[in-house]
């Protein structure tokens, strides 16, 4: 259980403005004074091999405006994780790959409209990461990896990282 203050959320600004490229959505904040988000998790893993282990995980989560009552924004009630992840000590390599079912998600298109509760989806997640030396690691990833978009869906479609990890 948390109670904020001062929480910062986003909100869709509809239309986008001109100039905006067309597959862009802009976004703009608001604040909210005082929040209390509260909720329960649950997970359990498995060790399949040494190198090999697979999870997963359930959230129930209750997010709220304390001064309005009203659901926050881009919190879903139900999230589901599952992971397989790889990680070879040895040859300094590790790679992931997820997915995550969104539930019950409430989003505002913009500000002043009316908040709905969006379809529920799921994503697909992917990172890979290699030692160079002892302080240096290149590390790669997508996430949603099958570039799901819908216009119904607040999503923006696949987006590529990578980069170099330096310790000093």
């Amino acid at each position: 259980m948390n109670d904020v203050k001062d929480l910062i959320e986003s909100v869709e600004v509809i239309p986008t403005p001109a100039g905006t490229p067309l597959d862009w959505r802009v976004f703009s904040y608001q604040n909210i004074a005082k929040a209390e988000i509260q909720g329960v998790e649950a997970s359990l893993g498995l060790s399949v091999t040494k190198e090999l282990s697979l999870s997963g995980s359930y959230a129930y989560l209750d997010a709220k405006d304390k001064t309005t009552n009203l659901r926050l924004l881009m919190r879903p009630k139900h999230k589901v994780i599952t992971k397989a992840a790889y990680n070879n000590a040895a040859l300094g390599l590790r790679a992931n790959i997820w997915g995550e079912w969104i539930g019950n998600n409430l989003w505002q298109r913009a500000a002043g409209t009316a908040p709905e509760i969006v379809k529920d989806y799921a994503l697909w997640y992917l990172s890979a990461s290699k030692d160079i030396t002892k302080n240096i690691e290149l590390y790669a990833g997508i996430d949603n990896l099958f570039n799901k978009k819908d216009e119904g869906i607040p999503l923006v479609g696949s987006f590529y990282y990578g980069g170099i990890r330096m310790k000093f």
